[in-house]
Formats: structure tokens, C-alpha cells, sequence
């Protein structure tokens, strides 16, 4: 059928491209949960609150 290649080799490739085809979908999907701006990325550590005592 397939000269040089068997199910095996088809099987990864394919399941290769699929994992990769679903990766990107959800990298530039609208509902990702990864954070890709750079700002909030090297904005660490975030803004330190001041903190007060309490007069007695």
C-alpha cells in the first residue's frame, strides 16, 4: 500500500500534527488562559502595597 512507510509511522505523524493543530487553536483562540502580553510577563514582582500601623 504505502511504500517505506508503515501504521506505526502514520500514526505518529498524524498524532503529531493533530496535538500540534490543537496547541495552536488554543494559543490564538479567544478563551485562552495563557497570558501572552510581555508587560505582565516582566512586571514581576507585582505592585507592593504599602502597610501602615495603627495609631493607639
Amino acid at each position: 500500500m504505502l511504500t517505506g512507510f508503515t501504521t506505526k509511522k502514520l500514526a505518529k505523524i498524524s498524532n503529531f500534527f493533530l496535538v500540534l493543530l490543537v496547541i495552536f487553536s488554543w494559543i490564538f483562540s479567544d478563551f485562552s488562559q495563557i497570558n501572552l502580553r510581555m508587560s505582565d510577563i516582566l512586571r514581576f514582582p507585582p505592585e507592593i502595597q504599602e502597610a501602615r500601623a495603627a495609631d493607639l
